[in-house]
């Protein structure tokens, strides 16, 4: 077995590079897909069942590359702890992201999320209420995208805060909230026990549709769909929603069935 150590940083940072080229590279082409897929269907001399497995391909094949290109990005990021921990002379540090066999290397937890105790704080109150693992992985997927499951954070030119990005009069709402139940605004149990609350209460069909949606992949798909849609309302808010459902179906569905 081979071991690495500080002074090999550098092929870590090069693996940095080469996975965000492919990832540069990729999303190219989910754009030139979109571009595609978009042509075919606004033009009215293509129709009819042929034209639509056309075009169900073109999805598919943009959830893929979608998918592809969210992997290649958590790869970067595991190499990006490794090459700075080894460069600041860290050995243990970078040793918590890698496995080795026979000097071959690999990222210890592949795409699965990385240990989080905001995340797994929500996913025990959560399962509590009775959301199933593809409800609550639909959820995960939007809090990651929003603010990877940070609770003291602003947004919006200092006009949302919040963990899912509270906006506005919502996070007037979140801080009234907390005040009146003793919780602190910046701590995870307060924003928790808030975003159940404004399911509960002020969006009843979207949180009847999570307590129902089956415990499938395309369940945890259309959990996080609906929900960016719904919920979180981001900008470009339908092509937010497509990549938050390949990330519940790719790295928090798997994560919580297997």
């Amino acid at each position: 077995m081979e071991d690495y150590n500080v002074s090999d940083y550098g092929i870590f940072e090069s693996a940095v590079n080469s996975a965000n080229t492919l990832r540069s590279s990729i999303d190219s082409d989910i754009t030139d897909v979109r571009a595609c897929r978009q042509n075919l269907a606004d033009d009215t001399i293509f129709m009819g069942p042929i034209c639509d497995s056309c075009i169900d391909g073109f999805d598919r094949m943009n959830g893929f590359l979608s998918t592809l290109s969210e992997s290649l990005n958590t790869l970067s990021s595991y190499l990006i702890d490794v090459a700075v921990a080894y460069k600041n002379g860290d050995e243990k540090a970078a040793n918590k992201f890698l496995r080795f066999n026979s000097g071959k290397l690999s990222v210890s937890s592949g795409a699965k999320p990385s240990g989080n105790a905001n995340r797994d704080y929500i996913f025990e109150y959560l399962s509590n209420l009775g959301l199933n693992e593809a409800a609550i992985s639909g959820i995960m997927a939007n809090i990651k995208r929003e603010t990877n499951f940070k609770t003291d954070i602003g947004g919006d030119g200092g006009t949302s805060y919040g963990m899912c990005g509270w906006h506005l009069t919502r996070w007037d709402s979140l801080k009234a909230f907390c005040e009146q139940n003793n919780y602190d605004v910046s701590q995870i149990e307060g924003q928790t026990a808030y975003l159940v609350y404004e399911l509960q209460n002020k969006y009843t069909d979207l949180y009847n549709f999570l307590l129902n949606v089956p415990n499938t992949s395309q369940g945890a798909y259309d959990a996080a769909s609906q929900f960016c849609i719904q919920f979180e309302r981001p900008a470009n808010t339908y092509d937010r929603a497509e990549e938050r459902g390949n990330i519940a179906v790719s790295e928090y569905f798997p994560f919580y069935t297997t």
